[in-house]
């Protein structure tokens, strides 16, 4: 099995990273990680990690992101 992911990093207008950052990993049980992944995966105050059957974003995360992440630092 290969392993698919989208990553969700926003740029300021000098393009300077702007956190958090948000990671949608390939799960292959779907929407939620297996007991073991939340045991091992790294934890950062700056990434949000959630997870899809597929690795890619679906309309509720970019919603989510947007909400989140985007729209509160685009008026900076």
């Amino acid at each position: 099995m290969t392993h698919s992911y989208t990553i969700m990093i926003t740029t300021d207008a000098i393009e300077k990273l702007v956190s958090p950052h948000f990671f949608d990993l390939q799960e292959i049980t779907g929407d939620k990680f297996g007991p073991q992944v939340p045991q091992e995966l790294f934890a950062a105050l700056n990434i949000l990690v959630t997870a899809t059957s597929s690795g890619k974003m679906k309309k509720e995360y970019l919603k989510l992101w947007l909400e989140m992440f985007y729209f509160l630092n685009a008026s900076n």
